[in-house]
């Protein structure tokens, strides 16, 4: 979900909530802040670059080809997004 912060419709702040379902190991769940520069404008199709912060964490597991357990963790991330929007 984003929003626009700016009149001239530029830039957007926004969010990003997840879930990464894992075969072979855990399940990783996380979350972001991001913010976005859209070159075309937000309302156009066009180029965007931004960043994002957020909380990444995965669940324990057992390891696929032996029994080792693998203990949950949390991090910290951060991303640097460069798309195009359609």
């Amino acid at each position: 979900m984003q929003t626009i912060i700016t009149d001239d419709e530029y830039y957007s702040i926004g969010f990003s909530l997840g879930e990464i379902v894992g075969i072979l190991d855990g399940d990783r769940r996380y979350g972001l802040i991001t913010y976005n520069y859209h070159v075309d404008v937000f309302k156009s199709s066009g180029w965007v670059l931004g960043a994002g912060v957020g909380v990444y964490d995965q669940e324990s597991y057992t390891v696929f080809s032996s029994n080792e357990r693998v203990n949950p963790s949390k991090k910290a991330m951060f991303t640097l997004d460069i798309g195009y929007k359609f």
